[in-house]
Formats: structure tokens, C-alpha cells, sequence
């Protein structure tokens, strides 16, 4: 049986959210043996996001002291869906790379935009969007970002988390220099709590995004399902559709990804 730890970092308690705490409670760990780490804390001197890493530090030293074959870390602000685990699982053994992370979008209060993490400029991955939109694990020459993130404990018996800022593009840059491969899986599809409490990307806001479109179509003339992915909603009003969408927005249920990945 395969041990995995779950490890929710933040670096204090009032900045962990209870999105959070419910989507990892609610993760499907059937048939795995599973610990959950809640991990905020502060190292003397340390400040912003190395503090992270520094959490990251003591998840790492409970993998390798308690011989867990891996790691998921999820930050105190994502909202992963309940297949995450299995599916990130599936997806390292099948492609047998060392990491491999979900999508997860960044907060448009901090960067002024949703889209994700590992098509941000700055991360080094210049066909992830292209990528993304295959809908199949790709192999990512950047950084990933650690917001949802299962990693090989072969990786953590090298590498440590440096306590410096940045930490993740440290993480990243040892990681790559090792000859350790890293995957993203854009079928992951992770929610990020806003400043304002939206759920970036979560069920709500992909909701709101497509009735909007729909209404844009309609006042500008065009059919109300232009652009809309799949094809369920044939011959349905645009009023029978808004009445049927948040069901197929449940990604357990349909894995209908198309929805969630609109740019």
C-alpha cells in the first residue's frame, strides 16, 4: 500500500482557509495509507514566501523519517478537487517523471489575472497554454509553482527546500539541475481563494463566467451558445442550458475539463 502525506502549509493558521481544510478532507485516499500535516509556522529571520519552504523543510523530514513513498503539498488558499490524489498518482507511476503538479490559477487581487500558474511568463513554460488545452499530461522546462504539487520521496531524499525567496523557482531550478523530470496534469483542475473570498476557477466562478457569455452573446446578436464547448446543450433554450451547466460543472461527475480552462 503506497504511503502518501498531505501537507497543507501556510505560515500562520489565520491565512489557512476552510475551502482548503474541506477539499483535503474530502480527498479520495481509498486504497492509501495517509497522514495530513497542517504545517504554519515561522522561522526566526525568515520572511514572505521562504516561510513556506521552510514548512515544506518539516513535511519533508516526516516523508523521509516515517518512509512515505510521497508527497502532495497543498497551499492553505487552494481548493483541490476530490479526484486530485488518485489522479496526480496515476499520472507520476504511468508517466514515471518525479513531480507532478495540478492546475491551479493564479488571484487576479494579486497579478491581475485567473489563468494559471505554469503559463505565467515568469515560470519558464512558454507551451503550456497550447498544452493545457490537449488535455494530457505535459512535461514542464520551468517552474510549477508548489500550490498542488505530489512528489516522489526519491526528490526529497536529494533535494530540501532552501528557505530563501523565491522559494519555489530555488526548488525548481535544483530540481531541473538534478535531472529530475516534473509534469503538470491539466485534468486537475485546482481552485484559489481570492482576497475576496471568490474561489478562483472553482464552481462558481466558472459558472458565472459562461452565463456571462452567453448573456454577451445574445445582447450582441449571436447565437446564445456561441463558443461553448461540447455539445449537450443541442437544441436546448439558453435558459434550460443556465438550468443544467452547474451540474456538468462537476468535474467528478462529467470531467467536462473544457469548461474550467477557457483563456
Amino acid at each position: 500500500m503506497k504511503k502518501v502525506a498531505i501537507s497543507i502549509i501556510a505560515p500562520n493558521k489565520e491565512v489557512i482557509y476552510p475551502q482548503t481544510l474541506e477539499a483535503v478532507m474530502n480527498l479520495d485516499t481509498t486504497g492509501l495509507s495517509y497522514t495530513i500535516l497542517v504545517i504554519c509556522d515561522n522561522m526566526e529571520g525568515v520572511v514572505g514566501d521562504a516561510n513556506l519552504c521552510y514548512c515544506l523543510s518539516q513535511a519533508r523530514k516526516f516523508v523521509l523519517e516515517n518512509n512515505y513513498d510521497y508527497l502532495l503539498n497543498i497551499e492553505s488558499d487552494v481548493v483541490p478537487p476530490r479526484y486530485a490524489l488518485k489522479q496526480l498518482l496515476e499520472t507520476i507511476n504511468t508517466i514515471k517523471c518525479h513531480a507532478v503538479t495540478a492546475l491551479v490559477p493564479e488571484r487576479p487581487s494579486k497579478v491581475g489575472t485567473d489563468r494559471f500558474i505554469v503559463e505565467m511568463e515568469w515560470n519558464g513554460n512558454p507551451n503550456a497554454r497550447e498544452n493545457i488545452k490537449k488535455l494530457a499530461p505535459f512535461e514542464l522546462q520551468g517552474h510549477g509553482g508548489l500550490a498542488c504539487v505530489l512528489i516522489k520521496r526519491e526528490v526529497l531524499e536529494k533535494l530540501d527546500f532552501k528557505h530563501v525567496f523565491p522559494c519555489d523557482f530555488t526548488f525548481w531550478g535544483m530540481f531541473h539541475e538534478a535531472g529530475f523530470k516534473l509534469y503538470c496534469d491539466p485534468r486537475v483542475i485546482c481552485g484559489h481563494v481570492d482576497r475576496d473570498g471568490r474561489v478562483i476557477r472553482g464552481k462558481d466562478y466558472v459558472y458565472e463566467y459562461w452565463i456571462n457569455k452567453v448573456n454577451e452573446n445574445v445582447k450582441a446578436g449571436r447565437a446564445w451558445f456561441y463558443g461553448l464547448p461540447y455539445k449537450w446543450w443541442w437544441g436546448m433554450s439558453a435558459e434550460e442550458f443556465k438550468e443544467k451547466l452547474k451540474d456538468h460543472l462537476d468535474l467528478g461527475k462529467y470531467r467536462e475539463y473544457e469548461w474550467y480552462i477557457y483563456e
